[in-house]
């Protein structure tokens, strides 16, 4: 076959040239906005919708007249009705009563009539909605195709239910809700996807179904009121048509209401917003503390005024940049996986403190609260930071911190911090065998003694000055605490225990052992040390502070300037104290205490002229409990008032038993020794006076005696409790004299009616020049202050002798005899009375009287 002429190609080309141009002339024309593969689809989907349109329409013209008439009424009654669509609520979509008359056609004449009418009604609704080409092309061709084939499938479905004899309403009625179902969605699901691929976007279901919701359910509910007039219609040609008016004109009117209400409802909700809109506004641009509108990236996106103050720029300046440049490297490195953690599902505010640098260097504390703007995080992306400059509040915080957790006088931790601080070292020893740690505890000796002779000021002054040579002994890293008055804590970690801590006790008795001038006065401090260790597997930290003060007493009562290293056997020590405390403290309440009698006598001639009553204590299962035992308990755990109480009361009894057997008794007198603490309590003379009107005993007859220490320990808080003794008539003994430190103005003003002097001196005054001497300078005190002088634990016949030598004339010792339990006493009084021996002691003066007893 040869080629074609030149003039013959000329000529197509012409042809095809013109042909060419009408196509892009059309496509600018419909489709300006399409690129090649959007208008390749939508093509598509006109061409398809125009061959079910023709299909349908040649379809339905081959009919009879009737059915033409009624398709062709049925027709322009959807399209009319499309001409007054019902703007669905919350969308850009509206609905038309003719999709009621588009299934009546379905149900009554097939899918060919109701295609016809779904194109009509939807060229006439787009035509008047929408000014583009394109949608009023595509709309109805899109239409048809979904009634096409969805009508197509229920004729199929109604003749499958004919024929298989299933006459039932229930799956008729489903058919037809199944078709307006699966029209709805084949017609949105098309027309969003013309939109999509001219977008290029992927179809989405979620805002899909966002869109057409109502739209769905319309279409649902008008299918439903199709199928009711067409059912009707079978059963009844005449009633099915007067029903159809009121029926659609009801669901028309009922849709409108709704959808009226819901505009309404709309239109409310959007001036509420508009509000809360203007008043964020106001909120935002006036508001006291900085805020900002920041991205999901931390771009700052707006800054009220308020924040740019803050950063000493303006508003226009920071934005675009990004937040985490104002704070420092810890929160810059932190926000940004705050801020995302934010924005995704699930996603809590958050508030955290954060550090900015101003321009001039000055450190500041920011309080930075964020939060997601808006109700829908994904939608928002857009966060809303709220800060507050809070350096100010935080430095006072951290003041009031200090305040709360450190001693204000040394400048130390306190017992709070420190308990604190304990138990995180013992947390880390549990997680990590090898953290170990000891404490030190530590207590000053006679502490009180600078106290009481200097005055409180001298004391502060004492505790500062020990507590900055305690600091400077440990190394850096160990903590120091003051728990309360002079007892101090050490906190060492990483050591090694039963080395490192005696070796630290002996650097702090060396730098306190230094001497130390506290108001004109040469002090030099000493301390009793305790010190125990993680290596006893301790729990809780008053278990550590519990046993580290165990060892410092047991320190302590080795002498001063010591330190010891808790072992198991002082808890088992402290325990059976412990134990013999509460048992001390039954014995107490069911009068189980009893007493001895010590014969007190006047060494020339040997006459007995009293008694000293000594507390005993027989446990029902221990048996016999030396007082050197439970009288230092007693003290210590605030027993020495009832134990005195119950001696006084037993001892004035017992007296007085004597003085109303025979008068040849009356001269005899009862000492009793009462503690500091006992004499020192409100109410001590009260409940003397009453205890001396309860037994009958009168005061003359009654002694107290009260050690030499503790007398002058306790002399300020003693003094006025001793003179209202004298004044009730009760004699005053200094106990153990001659191994405190009294003065002579004191024993010269202190109504006191006789002294002890110590047993000590007397043991050894026979082989010790200078014990003798101290005796006879106590007896020659005596004489000189007008005071009786006894003496005790006289034991030999030398002792005796020597006494009398030095004018001694009162004493007491096994040379005389031992203590007597009562039965043994009162046979001694019983004796004295057989052989008529009378005392040569003058009774003691009345009250207000210095007295003359013993």
């Amino acid at each position: 076959m040869s080629d074609p002429a030149p003039d013959s190609t000329a000529a197509t080309a012409a042809t095809a040239a013109p042909a060419t141009d009408v196509v892009a002339r059309a496509r600018r024309f419909l489709l300006p906005d399409y690129d090649d593969r959007a208008a390749a689809f939508w093509t598509f989907l006109v061409v398809l919708g125009g061959v079910a349109l023709a299909h349908a329409t040649v379809h339905a013209v081959s009919q009879s007249w009737l059915t033409i008439g009624q398709i062709a009424w049925a027709t322009a009654c959807a399209a009319w009705a499309g001409m007054f669509p019902v703007q669905l609520p919350r969308t850009r979509h509206a609905f038309a009563a003719g999709e009621i008359f588009i299934f009546v056609l379905l149900l009554q004449h097939g899918a060919e009539a109701a295609t016809v009418a779904a194109a009509a009604e939807s060229a006439i609704a787009t035509w008047r909605a929408s000014r583009r080409w394109s949608s009023r092309i595509a709309s109805p061709a899109i239409a048809a195709i979904s009634v096409a084939s969805c009508g197509a499938a229920l004729d199929l479905a109604m003749t499958a239910i004919a024929d298989g004899g299933m006459v039932g309403g229930a799956l008729r009625w489903a058919a037809v809700l199944g078709c307006a179902a699966a029209d709805f969605a084949i017609n949105t699901l098309l027309l969003s996807a013309v939109l999509c691929v001219k977008r290029r976007e992927p179809l989405r279901l979620a805002p899909w179904w966002r869109d057409f919701s109502w739209v769905g359910l319309v279409t649902v509910a008008s299918a439903s009121i199709a199928a009711a007039l067409a059912f009707s219609a079978e059963k009844s040609s005449l009633v099915a048509p007067m029903m159809a008016a009121p029926i659609i004109a009801l669901f028309v009117g009922s849709m409108r209401l709704v959808f009226r209400q819901q505009r309404a409802d709309d239109e409310r909700q959007q001036e509420r917003l508009e509000t809360a809109e203007r008043h964020f506004e106001d909120t935002f641009t006036h508001a006291s503390i900085g805020m900002a509108l920041v991205s999901g990236d931390g771009s700052v996106l707006r800054v009220n005024p308020a924040l740019a103050m803050l950063l000493g720029a303006s508003g226009d300046s920071l934005v675009g940049k990004s937040f985490v440049s104002f704070v420092d490297a810890t929160s810059a490195s932190m926000l940004p996986g705050r801020f995302a953690a934010l924005l995704a599902p699930g996603g809590q505010h958050f508030q955290l403190d954060v550090r900015h640098r101003d321009e001039h260097g000055a450190d500041h504390c920011w309080s930075l609260f964020a939060d997601v703007f808006g109700s829908d995080r994904r939608a928002s992306g857009c966060l809303i930071l709220q800060v507050h400059d809070v350096t100010a509040r935080r430095q006072a915080e951290e003041r009031l911190e200090h305040i709360a957790y450190h001693d204000s006088l040394t400048g130390l931790v306190n017992r709070n911090r420190f308990h604190d601080m304990l138990a995180a070292a013992l947390e880390r020893s549990h997680d990590n065998g090898q953290a170990r740690f000891a404490v030190l505890y530590l207590d000053f000796d006679r502490f009180k003694l600078v106290n009481d002779s200097l005055g409180h000021q001298a004391g502060d002054e004492f505790l500062v000055l020990v507590a900055a040579r305690i600091r400077e002994s440990v190394r850096r890293g160990n903590e120091v605490a003051r728990l309360g008055g002079d007892e101090f804590a050490i906190l060492l970690e990483g050591v090694d225990a039963h080395e490192d801590a005696p070796r630290l006790a002996e650097r702090l008795h060396a730098a306190l052992g230094r001497p130390m001038m506290i108001r004109g006065t040469e002090v030099v401090p000493t301390a009793s040390i305790g010190i125990t260790t993680s290596t006893f597997g301790y729990l809780a930290p008053e278990d550590v502070l519990r046993d580290a003060d165990i060892a410092m007493y047991r320190a302590k009562s080795r002498g001063r300037a010591r330190h010891v290293l808790f072992d198991s056997s002082l808890r088992a020590h402290i325990s059976e104290q412990l134990t013999i405390e509460a048992e001390l403290r039954r014995a107490i309440e069911t009068e189980q205490l009893g007493f001895a009698l010590q014969p007190l006598n006047r060494l020339a001639g040997r006459q007995l002229v009293g008694f000293e009553a000594l507390a005993r204590w027989r446990h029902p299962e221990r048996g016999w409990i030396s007082p050197a035992t439970f009288i230092p308990i007693a003290e210590d755990s605030g027993l020495m008032t009832p134990l005195t109480e119950r001696m006084l009361d037993l001892s004035c009894r017992q007296l007085v038993g004597w003085h109303q057997r025979d008068s040849a008794l009356e001269h005899l007198r009862i000492h009793v020794n009462v503690s500091g603490s006992s004499i020192g309590r409100p109410g001590f003379v009260k409940r003397l006076e009453a205890t001396l009107a309860a037994t009958g005993l009168r005061p003359s007859a009654l002694v107290l005696e009260i050690t030499e220490s503790v007398l002058m320990e306790r002399f300020d808080s003693t003094i006025e409790t001793i003179g209202q003794l004298r004044e009730l008539g009760v004699g005053l003994s200094v106990d153990d004299f001659g191994t405190g430190y009294s003065s002579l103005s004191y024993l010269s003003s202190l109504p006191i009616t006789s002294l002890k002097i110590d047993a000590s001196f007397v043991r050894r005054m026979t082989e010790s020049r200078q014990d003798a001497e101290i005796v006879r300078a106590v007896v020659s005190l005596g004489g000189a202050l007008g005071k009786k002088v006894i003496a005790e634990g006289i034991e030999t016949e030398a002792q005796l002798k020597q006494l009398k030598e030095l004018g001694c004339e009162f004493g007491q010792g096994y040379l005389f005899a031992k203590p007597l339990d009562p039965v043994q006493a009162d046979a001694l009084a019983l004796k004295l009375l057989a052989t008529g021996v009378a005392a040569a002691m003058p009774h003691a003066a009345p009250p207000r009287v210095q007295a003359d007893a013993a």
